[in-house]
This record gives C-alpha cells, structure tokens and sequence, in this order.
C-alpha cells in the first residue's frame, strides 16, 4: 500500500509561514484541520482544501502531497 504523506510545515517553512493560525487566516481553514495535516492525524482530505492550500501557498499539488509507492511484488 501506498504511503501518502502531506508535507505542510516543509511548504510553510519555504514560504515563511511561521504559525498554522496565520495559514488559517489565508485560506479559511479551521486551524484544527490545519493542525490534524500537520501532525499527520488526519488519513483523508478534501479537494477543495488542497487547492486552498497550494493557491494560498503558491504551490503545486507535488510540493504539498508526497506518495511513497509500495515496491513489493
């Protein structure tokens, strides 16, 4: 099975984002979701929230999720 992993706090560091209360703010989002992708509690995510992410991050979808594909056989 495919590991996926949301990599938040690598793009907010990139972009300077300090504080999840601060990348709320720019996209809207409960900081409780925000703080859930962080600390990778939450298995799903909607798609309307990544774009808000990537769009207030000025990211690609690449840059914010990361699969890691199972080699076995």
């Amino acid at each position: 099975m495919a590991e996926v992993r949301v990599k938040l706090l690598e793009v907010m560091a990139k972009k300077r984002i300090r504080y999840v209360r601060d990348l709320a703010k720019m996209t809207n989002l409960s900081p409780t979701i925000l703080y859930d992708l962080v600390n990778d509690k939450k298995r799903s995510i909607r798609l309307d929230t990544i774009a808000r992410l990537c769009e207030a991050l000025d990211c690609e979808i690449e840059e914010l999720i990361e699969i890691k594909k199972d080699n076995k056989v």
